[in-house]
């Protein structure tokens, strides 16, 4: 059967013709790169950014144990005063800001290494397009958007705490237990999660240098979700397009595991 059949506006259409682009992979002479096994040469730069993130949650919950410790815990004048404590608008240490980007350029320059290695090359990433991504996914954009989150889960704990009858040192104890669970959990899928884009990033970008076209999502961990396996199945696309979960690029969700392969066909 066609893959066109039904047309391109059928809604099973991309995964038909995702299953017609597995069974061309087999047949075509193809020049391709296969990403590697990348987990284990990323994994001591996630622990070096989980511990920094730790810490960064870890401050943040001794200045909300100092404060509130200086207030009247109340149960109707929690919520505004959560709010608006300060603790929770902490700003970035300068050398944790210049750690981070150190630690977030090292996972691009192994992406590098390992394509040039492969491609036999002393291919570069072009210094604007690193210099960009590092800008745009500085420490101080992430934890700009973790306050938020780090402020609801902290709102939501305190105020349970006071609406049972809780006293302060109860309240200081669910302050104590969110930030361990962020400084644990938390603190590790944030590092695994933006170690591996940018790591797919460099791929991406050096791949697209050295002239390569199309690129194949690669499910690397044991256990995919069902949306990698959908990009997977998808087979090659265009490098510049997007697969079906939307993602150009893994990560398609926290804690993602996935590469890109990429290749050029031989005619």
């Amino acid at each position: 059967m066609d893959p066109n059949y039904y047309g391109r506006d059928y809604p099973g259409a991309r995964v038909i013709a995702a299953i017609y682009a597995l069974a061309e992979l087999i047949e075509a002479e193809i020049k391709g790169l296969r990403a590697p096994e990348h987990a284990r040469a990323l994994e001591p730069i996630v622990r070096k950014v989980t511990r920094l993130m730790a810490r960064y949650f870890r401050r943040q919950g001794r200045l909300m144990v100092s404060a509130v410790t200086m207030k009247e815990a109340e149960a109707d004048v929690v919520d505004g005063w959560i709010s608006s404590v300060s603790p929770l608008a902490l700003s970035i240490a300068a050398n944790d800001a210049i750690r981070y980007e150190a630690l977030i350029e090292l996972a691009i320059i192994k992406a590098e290494t390992q394509l040039s290695a492969q491609l036999d090359s002393m291919a570069l990433i072009p210094e604007t397009k690193m210099l960009q991504y590092l800008k745009t996914n500085s420490l101080s954009k992430l934890t700009g958007t973790l306050a938020e989150t780090t402020k609801q889960k902290l709102r939501d704990a305190i105020t349970l705490a006071v609406r049972s009858g809780g006293t302060a040192d109860d309240i200081v104890g669910a302050i104590k237990a969110t930030v361990k669970e962020f400084s644990s959990v938390r603190a590790e899928l944030i590092a695994q999660t933006e170690v591996n884009n940018a790591y797919n990033f460099g791929r991406t970008e050096l791949a697209r240098s050295a002239g390569f076209t199309e690129k194949r999502w690669v499910t690397e961990s044991g256990n995919p979700c069902a949306i990698c396996i959908l990009n997977e199945a998808e087979g090659y696309i265009g490098i510049d397009e997007t697969f079906l979960s939307g993602n150009q690029r893994p990560t398609a969700h926290p804690r993602c595991y996935c590469s890109l392969d990429f290749r050029q066909v031989t005619l």
